[in-house]
């Protein structure tokens, strides 16, 4: 259905539109013979029309050709932008070095190596989120008819149903990291890698994060027998 449909589409762009390109370059040509006519004489009130006209026409097909290589590149990354492509490692190297921070000014500090931007934000945010101060005034939640909601399951550790039930509930050809693996890699070799994935949950559940940043740059060591 959706191809027939396709199809009768590209046929009523032929027959009502037709080449974007080639009548953008017939416009864009004749306006320029018109040009050098003018540098020499003076153009007539035909051509002076026609001139003008097809002006017009080059702005408005340049404005539907924008458009239209707009929405081909969005369907491109609709395509291409979640698999395991090419596609997909620039797209996740250039979000990389956007969001990088060269480096962070307190005062007169500067720092620029890792450990003394990481101490730094701790310092920062150590002494503006570890400070507690006295409440003057308490929201009444039962006055409000607001009913208590039982928190403690969040302070568990993650289980492996938990984490199976995740996977299972995400699409196959997404992927979830920036290392390219797709759900589906993770559900067929669920069996293999399930430990090292529940370790590396409990690692990060007891706060063990030193070593967390490896998991963009990790990779999988194949052994032929």
């Amino acid at each position: 259905m959706f191809k027939n449909t396709a199809k009768e589409l590209q046929s009523w762009s032929q027959r009502n539109v037709g080449q974007i390109k080639l009548q953008l370059l017939v416009a864009k040509t004749v306006v320029h013979w018109l040009d050098k006519a003018q540098e020499e004489r003076q153009l007539t009130m035909e051509e002076h029309q026609l001139r003008k006209e097809l002006k017009l026409k080059s702005l408005g097909l340049s404005s539907l050709e924008r458009t239209m290589i707009r929405l081909r590149s969005r369907i491109s990354y609709l395509r291409d932008g979640d698999a395991n492509t090419h596609l997909f490692h620039m797209q996740a190297g250039h979000r990389a070095k956007k969001k990088f921070i060269t480096r962070l000014q307190h005062g007169e500090h500067t720092a620029v190596t890792h450990e003394d931007k990481e101490t730094m934000l701790f310092q920062h945010f150590n002494s503006i989120l570890s400070t507690a101060s006295d409440r003057t005034e308490l929201i009444d939640l039962a006055a409000l008819n607001i009913q208590p909601v039982d928190l403690h399951q969040l302070d568990c550790p993650f289980s492996e149903a938990e984490v199976w039930g995740t996977l299972r509930s995400l699409p196959n050809d997404k992927a979830p990291g920036p290392d390219g693996f797709t759900v589906e890699f993770y559900r067929v070799a669920w069996p293999v890698i399930k430990e090292a994935i529940m370790a590396a949950f409990n690692a990060f559940y007891r706060n063990s994060c030193a070593h967390l940043r490896r998991l963009n740059g990790n990779g999988i060591q194949y052994k032929v027998a």
